[in-house]
């Protein structure tokens, strides 16, 4: 079972919400536009531990290379 904090549940979410809508994942500056953070680094930091709980995977020699591995189920995140 994966557990997101709230943070981490609503970037997953935006990320989602993009590549459905536009069948690309955003850049982190859209991420940015599209969300509350308002620093690159928060998203980084963020796209990191949703890689590491194996969320999500990126590729560093590629543009918009988001992609999504696993979705967690309703309401499994932490304050």
């Amino acid at each position: 079972m994966i557990t997101l904090t709230v943070k981490q549940k609503e970037l997953l979410d935006t990320i989602i919400k993009f590549r459905n809508e536009h069948g690309y994942s955003p850049s982190y500056r859209e991420l940015i536009d599209l969300s509350n953070f308002k620093h690159v680094n928060s998203i980084y930091h963020l796209i990191g531990q949703l890689e590491k709980k194996g969320c999500i995977r990126t590729s560093n020699n590629k543009w918009r290379s988001i992609e999504i591995l696993k979705r967690p189920k309703q309401n499994l995140y932490k304050d």
